[in-house]
């Protein structure tokens, strides 16, 4: 829950945010069937959603009616994955941002707010282990990787976000 402020005004109360986040079965592997590389690229959004009306109290005593986006339900949607346009002599580097909270700060009204800021980590994993970790993916039924999540209520969080994707260095 948090205070919503715009234009100088806020929320009286706390108010429920929520967001979509979960795994939706995304995956680049090598076919040989093909013989070239395979992508899955599916993200989570939302699906529905409606808006909500609150008021705002100003400064100066007055008020103001908001809106916001409210999410109702999300789902993994599909994305087109494109080829890199460049490459390395053999390797190949995926690189995944993870999302990553800043220290906590506190606003004019002494509520404390989280900011997201995009952090660039990378892991090394062998081929085998991702040709292993990606055939066990795929062998999951698309029901799964469609399967409706519910919205969850937005918490301030400390440290990286659970479910952050990791890079790939492949040799």
């Amino acid at each position: 829950m948090i205070r919503i402020t715009h234009d100088g005004c806020q929320s009286s109360d706390k108010i429920e945010i929520a967001e979509c986040e979960g795994m939706c079965g995304t995956y680049s592997m090598y076919s040989s069937e093909v013989n070239s590389m395979e992508h899955k690229c599916n993200c989570c959004q939302e699906m529905k959603t409606h808006k909500r009306e609150i008021t705002l109290i100003c400064p100066d005593g007055s008020t103001v009616q908001y809106s916001y986006v409210y999410v109702d339900s999300c789902h993994c949607m599909e994305n087109n994955c494109e080829e890199p346009t460049s490459s390395l002599s053999n390797s190949t580097i995926h690189e995944v941002f993870r999302a990553k909270r800043s220290p906590d700060r506190i606003n004019e009204s002494g509520d404390k707010l989280s900011l997201i800021n995009l952090q660039k980590e990378t892991d090394s994993i062998s081929f085998n282990e991702v040709n292993e970790a990606n055939k066990h993916k795929r062998e999951r039924s698309l029901e799964n990787d469609l399967q409706e999540n519910q919205p969850k209520e937005r918490k301030p969080r400390h440290g990286r976000r659970a479910n952050a994707q990791k890079r790939m260095k492949l040799t």
